[in-house]
């Protein structure tokens, strides 16, 4: 969790935890007791993605911090993406008040597919991320129990009677 937390304050410019919070529109306490119960992870993950960062960059650190803008480079802010989404939303306005049927299917056909792909792409890779940490978690969880069933160490030389 520290290392989300961590992530969202370098990718959202936040300086602390009660920054997090505020932009939340969440008491600080609040905020403190859902990140102890590990309740706010994925609200965490949703808001720093509202602000243009990147999932897969928040989860694991790896890749590029920012979304992709469709030239390839980052948006270096939430108005950013929010201006580069609302000229893609007015290309496709015009195309679906063109009156053309064809082109219209055509399009809602090709958006829903590509969707499809990004949705499935985004939970292949949260599920990796996901499936290591599970692995991490059995490693210790073995290690841990390994610990508690060794057999004791004698200390030589003792007096047992």
């Amino acid at each position: 969790m520290k290392e989300l937390i961590d992530r969202i304050k370098i990718s959202c410019g936040y300086e602390s935890e009660a920054a997090i919070a505020r932009a939340m529109e969440m008491s600080p306490q609040n905020f403190l007791s859902r990140k102890k119960s590990g309740g706010i992870k994925e609200a965490l993950i949703r808001h720093a993605i509202s602000k243009g960062a990147n999932e897969i960059w928040l989860r694991t650190g790896q890749g590029m911090m920012k979304a992709a803008q469709p030239d390839g480079a980052t948006y270096q802010t939430a108005d950013d993406l929010h201006a580069s989404v609302a000229a893609v939303i007015s290309d496709v306005s015009a195309i679906m008040y063109s009156g053309n049927s064809g082109i219209i299917s055509a399009l809602t056909k090709n958006v829903q597919e590509f969707k499809r792909a990004v949705e499935t792409a985004n939970r292949l890779s949260v599920c990796e991320i996901e499936l290591k940490e599970v692995r991490q978690e059995i490693a210790d969880l073995r290690q841990q129990v390994d610990r508690l069933t060794a057999p004791p160490i004698s200390v030589e030389g003792s007096d047992a009677s």
